[in-house]
């Protein structure tokens, strides 16, 4: 979950702002939220103390805040959040230079003007974060590539329940966390691809063992989240004690 942070002083501008971000996040699905919209940078910086998500920023420079203007909050920001995204909204483009004085790294700097056009910007700028974000994902965790169509879907392989082969041809079902696809391939190869954690409990199904919620050994069934099961062999049932120490 990545948290927005709002601060501008302009009440009805803040209002535009905080409207065009969650308009597109909820039509994006994007997993962001607006935690804080406010005309004080202190605020801002209270709500940092106990916060321990990824944060974007959008901050007006031109702050009438006696403390601070936009920029002092930025390097404030910097101290206790070095990695988040601050983008900078002003009605000064000759500010700009200031960002690289204050070594703020900001992500943008969006002149305010026309309307249509900041929220242009507003969006591109969580367009960008949800890329870098994705990217940082996976620079963390393995996914798996699946080719549908013309299109190719990207499974985290930690969310992969287990695998089967479908009632169709040369194809089989993934079960994953929020996700079912149906695609070519068959077990043998997907078992070698995704390899460390993947077994072949039944000649129809490769399961993720890191998701196995419980076993029935009478039954010889295994339980997954989201109420899903698939069956193993007997031969495999003390392969399966052995691996999860039951």
């Amino acid at each position: 979950m990545l948290t927005i942070y709002i601060c501008e002083d302009n009440v009805a501008f803040q209002q535009e702002i905080q409207k065009t971000i969650e308009s597109y996040v909820m039509i994006q699905a994007y997993d962001m939220k607006v935690a804080l919209a406010t005309i004080k940078p202190q605020k801002v910086l209270d709500a940092l103390a106990n916060e321990k998500t990824r944060n974007a920023y959008f901050l007006d420079v031109d702050l009438k805040d006696e403390q601070m203007n936009g920029f002092d909050l930025g390097k404030a920001i910097r101290k206790v959040d070095p990695r988040g995204f601050i983008i900078f909204i002003t009605d000064h483009s000759e500010l700009l230079a200031e960002t690289f004085k204050y070594r703020l790294e900001a992500m943008d700097f969006i002149i305010k003007g026309d309307l249509a056009n900041i929220q242009k910007r507003v969006q591109e700028c969580l367009d960008s974060v949800q890329e870098r974000l994705f990217l940082e994902q996976k620079e963390t965790r393995r996914y798996f590539p699946i080719k549908m169509s013309n299109e190719v879907f990207y499974v985290a392989i930690d969310e992969i329940y287990f695998i089967e082969t479908s009632p169709h041809n040369h194809k089989v079902l993934l079960y994953a966390k929020n996700q079912q696809l149906d695609f070519f391939g068959n077990l043998q190869d997907l078992e070698e691809e995704l390899g460390e954690g993947f077994l072949r409990v039944h000649r129809s199904y490769l399961v993720n063992t890191k998701q196995i919620k419980q076993v029935d050994y009478k039954t010889n069934t295994i339980f997954f989240e989201d109420e899903l099961s698939c069956f193993f062999t007997r031969r495999k049932k003390k392969m399966l004690q052995e691996l999860l120490k039951q």
